[in-house]
This record gives C-alpha cells, sequence and structure tokens, in this order.
C-alpha cells in the first residue's frame, strides 16, 4: 500500500511494504543509500566545505535514483 500527496513544492510518501517485497525494498533502498553515502563521504573528504547530507536526505535520493533508472530500464533488454 503507497500513497502519496502534494503539498506546496512537497510530495509526501507514505507506505507499508510487507513480507518479501518490504524485504526486498529494504535491502535495494539501504543499499543504494550506502553506495550514496559513500560518494559523498569521498567528495567532503576531497572538499572539507562539503556537507554530507542526512541519512534520510540521502535516503530520499536513493529512492529517487532507483525510480529514475527503473524508469529509463528497457523491460526486453538481456
Amino acid at each position: 500500500m503507497l500513497s502519496f500527496h502534494r503539498t506546496d513544492q512537497d510530495v509526501i510518501v507514505t507506505g507499508t511494504l510487507t513480507g518479501t517485497d518490504g524485504a526486498t525494498f529494504e535491502q535495494l533502498l539501504e543499499k543504494a543509500t550506502n553506495a550514496l553515502w559513500r560518494k559523498w563521504r569521498a567528495d567532503a573528504k576531497d572538499n572539507p566545505d562539503i556537507e554530507v547530507p542526512t541519512r534520510r536526505e540521502l535516503r530520499a535520493q536513493a529512492l529517487l535514483e532507483l525510480v529514475r533508472r527503473g524508469a529509463g530500464a528497457d523491460p526486453s533488454a538481456k
């Protein structure tokens, strides 16, 4: 179950995924979040003026990135 609504310029997403779908979602999202965190940390190491986003911000970025990748995927490609 997933819902979302818009408030001014924000989109609020709320949902519950159960069972295998929930576990798969969590694993994929955390993997993508960790990859972003590593990238931001490396960038911040090279440039101390860069502020690494919070885990919640990184998770939102990761979710959007996964959605973008999925939208661009060709389901007939092997």
